[in-house]
């Protein structure tokens, strides 16, 4: 019996020395790695959320009709050429030429001349990829013109123009010589005509915005 029972216990013996070998390898957790530690972050995939937005606007809310409007816009393509449209209040588009061509940084500037029509204009600026909008107003009657008069004496060329919104004088150019008792001024689009008085011939056209005198027949 003795016999027996040793080779059955040198069994169990060597299955539990075996069992206990491999339990710590196959309690251990499975892991993995990368070749670094660090990695540069994906700046070409992230570019689009981070644009700048693209964005246009002019150096004045309003003008006076016959003014230059300066545009500008930001957020453009790099050394690309933008096209702006001007919708004016009539329904006609203008394009402005030649067409800007923006900076290292995707900055542009241009101008646009107008030409007496009042109402709100609309500014469209493209690169073919991005499109930005603003409007701008020509609207003179938020101004009233006024002649300094009667010439009693030398240096009554004075020509001055009322701000009715924001209350205050700006001086413009004089006439272009003294105004005389009777002197009048007349509206006209983009000019002022001005009769000089007390009889005399003298008739002024002034461009509104040029800030000139003309003297006419």
């Amino acid at each position: 019996m003795r016999k027996i029972l040793l080779p059955i216990v040198a069994l169990i013996l060597a299955l539990a020395l075996a069992l206990s070998i491999a339990m710590p390898a196959m309690a251990q957790s499975a892991s993995a790695w990368t070749d670094k530690r660090d990695f540069a972050p994906d700046w070409g995939k992230r570019a689009p959320s981070m644009a700048q937005s693209a964005s246009v606007w002019t150096d004045k809310p309003d003008y006076a009709p016959g003014e230059v409007v300066t545009i500008s816009g930001s957020g453009f393509l790099a050394n690309a050429e933008v096209a702006v449209a001007v919708e004016r209040p009539d329904g006609v588009t203008d394009t402005v030429a030649p067409a800007p061509v923006t900076d290292d940084t995707g900055y542009f500037t241009c101008t646009y001349q107008l030409d007496g029509i009042e109402g709100t204009y609309t500014v469209t600026a493209t690169d073919g990829t991005n499109t930005a909008t603003t409007t701008f107003t020509d609207n003179d009657s938020g101004y009233i013109y006024a002649l300094q008069g009667d010439g009693k004496k030398d240096g009554q060329k004075g020509f001055w123009r009322y701000d009715i919104g924001n209350d205050n004088w700006t001086a413009m150019n004089d006439t272009p010589l003294d105004v005389e008792h009777g002197g009048a001024l007349v509206y006209a689009g983009t000019y002022i005509y001005a009769l000089r008085g007390d009889k005399a011939r003298n008739f002024w056209r002034y461009d509104i915005g040029n800030d000139t005198w003309l003297a006419m027949n």
